[in-house]
């Protein structure tokens, strides 16, 4: 636990951020775990943390960070309040973060910066998500599809 927060301290400006390329995501952190098909995300293993990087028009528009080590249960174990804001100030570019939302009791709280929103979970995934508002329009739109060509064929023989 120790070593995971030395990391994080010493190599906050090291972590992925927003808007990067494959390229750099690869250099920061060696060869990929796993490559789409398409090469949009790629995931990687660094310091005992998972991180997963979504590409749009060759940027990063979408990071998730969480711990590889798990407890007993099988668990992701939770970010400490000071790696989350280690985490979350290394994709801020020297400004803060708003609150938006927090659920003490499920461990989930929302961030804002910019067009920049980060969810911080501390239970069930455990994980740290931060993506731009563009890839989560997109996503949506991407679902609203899927729903829509999902309800036509189930009554296509009508």
């Amino acid at each position: 636990m120790k070593f995971l927060l030395l990391f994080l301290l010493c190599a906050s400006p090291a972590l992925a951020r927003i808007n990067e390329t494959p390229a750099q995501s690869e250099a920061r952190y060696g060869k990929p775990k796993y490559v789409s098909e398409d090469g949009n995300v790629m995931s990687f293993e660094k310091a005992g943390i998972g991180i997963m990087c979504e590409f749009h028009d060759g940027l990063c528009d979408s990071i998730s960070f969480r711990k590889i080590e798990t407890n007993a249960k099988g668990e992701w174990l939770p970010f400490t309040a000071d790696e989350t804001k280690i985490l979350l100030e290394s994709d801020s570019n020297g400004t803060s973060w708003d609150l938006l939302s927090e659920n003490k009791e499920n461990g989930s709280s929302a961030w804002r910066n910019g067009d920049v929103t980060a969810y911080v979970d501390t239970k069930g995934f455990a994980r740290i998500w931060i993506f731009t508002r563009e890839h989560s329009r997109r996503k949506d739109a991407e679902s609203k599809k899927e729903e829509e060509a999902r309800k036509k064929g189930t009554l296509k023989d009508f």
